[in-house]
């Protein structure tokens, strides 16, 4: 479908009466709409793969497996998992600056149903060469996606950034086993654990300091970003915060953003991010239905040298929340990246 057919298609859903739609179907097209708008092109897939594809790289959706079946002609193939990886898979460089969107179904296992579920998901990728405003357009789109996910339902974006805190970890020597159970304990906000790990000798008093640093030290990025700036002593770690103050101000330009936040228990694989990671809460859901951030180090393994950032939104999240109370709802707990 081209942009136009689309750009036509959503100015017909408009006509649509919203009170036959789920939460879930509003919110599609709503981003939908967002997405064109900015130059979005729709990428459609398969619901189906080769197996060995999914597998070769399965550690970076850490699903806990992936639904099989064998083809007709003898092949294992595979449900999708995962959209990112077949958006890089199709990406050539010949492509130039890649901006695209979706909306499909992934089959991931889920520890707490027991089994394998649906998830249905719409997002955006951008690939290329990319520049600051590219990675700000993107970071503002997932604030949009949230901003109109749910009518009147108050939302939260928080930030972080693997490239500063892979920095720090070099300048503090942290590395191996230790920088994954630091990674841990970050995400988890786990003071204790942190403490635990000094008193039995695995890290310096340094380290400690700077991971509890890292802990307790989140909220709006005006009094954040002066903290975490005095905790870096490398050009790395410098250059990462100001990317991160650059976009936190393109996104808060008259200081009255109250829906954004950083906080560094907002963690991914450093094996593959390497920049800003993200992830979005709407009051009244528990866990976060936004996640993305910018992963160059996933096109370097699969043999590609560009640029990538984007982000996925979990609509079947959205059933979970009745939309009737959303209005004069609390804000959501900045804290709630832990």
């Amino acid at each position: 479908m081209t942009l136009k057919n689309e750009t036509e298609a959503i100015k017909n859903a408009k006509t649509i009466p919203t009170n036959i739609l789920y939460p879930e179907e509003k919110a599609a097209l709503a981003m939908r709409s967002l997405y064109i708008e900015r130059g979005y092109r729709r990428f459609k897939l398969g619901t189906f793969e080769d197996y060995d594809f999914y597998a070769k790289y399965k550690e970076f959706f850490a699903t806990g497996g992936v639904l099989t079946f064998n083809g007709n002609d003898g092949r294992l193939l595979a449900l999708k998992p995962d959209v990112t990886l077949s958006v890089v898979k199709n990406y050539s460089h010949d492509d130039g600056l890649l901006k695209v969107y979706y909306a499909e179904n992934i089959f991931r296992y889920s520890r707490r149903a027991g089994g394998f579920r649906e998830i249905q998901q719409t997002g955006v990728e951008c690939i290329g060469d990319l520049s600051p405003a590219d990675i700000s357009e993107v970071i503002m789109l997932a604030e949009a996606s949230l901003s109109v996910a749910l009518d009147g339902c108050n939302y939260s974006l928080c930030l972080s950034h693997m490239g500063l805190l892979t920095a720090l970890f070099d300048e503090l020597a942290i590395k191996g086993d230790v920088a994954q159970t630091a990674l841990t304990l970050l995400g988890g906000k786990n003071l204790h654990g942190v403490e635990e790990l000094y008193k039995n000798g695995t890290i310096s008093v340094e380290v400690r300091d700077t991971l509890a640093a890292l802990i307790t030290t989140f909220g709006p990025p005006t009094s954040v970003i002066p903290k975490v700036m005095a905790l870096c002593h490398s050009e790395a770690s410098l250059s990462a915060v100001r990317e991160l103050e650059e976009i936190c101000s393109a996104l808060d330009k008259d200081g009255s953003n109250g829906h954004l936040s950083i906080d560094f228990s907002v963690i991914s694989d450093m094996n593959y991010y390497n920049g800003i990671v993200m992830r979005g809460y709407l009051d009244g859901i528990p866990e976060g239905v936004l996640s993305g951030g910018r992963y160059d180090g996933l096109l370097e393994r699969m043999g590609k040298r560009a640029g990538a950032i984007g982000f996925a939104v979990r609509l079947d999240l959205l059933e979970r929340t009745d939309i009737s109370s959303k209005n004069n709802t609390h804000a959501v707990n900045n804290s709630a990246g832990g």
